[in-house]
């Protein structure tokens, strides 16, 4: 009975660990000389319609992500 209580236990402090846990990439679009961040960019997930587009600072966030994705 103990083993029960403990797995059960060990399950409930799992669970909200899986579901939070979300695969999110950020970052800066730069220009490659000049290092300068570049507004209005694209940014996608290779095959898949999962995309965004950069601010006016070169920043972006891709939420969603697979192990393997491939960003363009």
């Amino acid at each position: 009975m103990k083993t029960l209580y403990n797995k059960f236990l060990l399950l409930l402090l799992m669970l909200p660990a899986t579901l939070l846990a979300q695969s999110k990439l950020s970052g800066i679009v730069t220009e490659k000389k000049l290092g300068e961040p570049l507004p209005c960019v694209n940014v996608l997930v290779k095959g898949t319609t999962n995309w965004v587009s950069t601010g006016f600072d070169g920043g972006f966030t891709l939420t969603n992500l697979k192990q393997g994705d491939i960003i363009t």
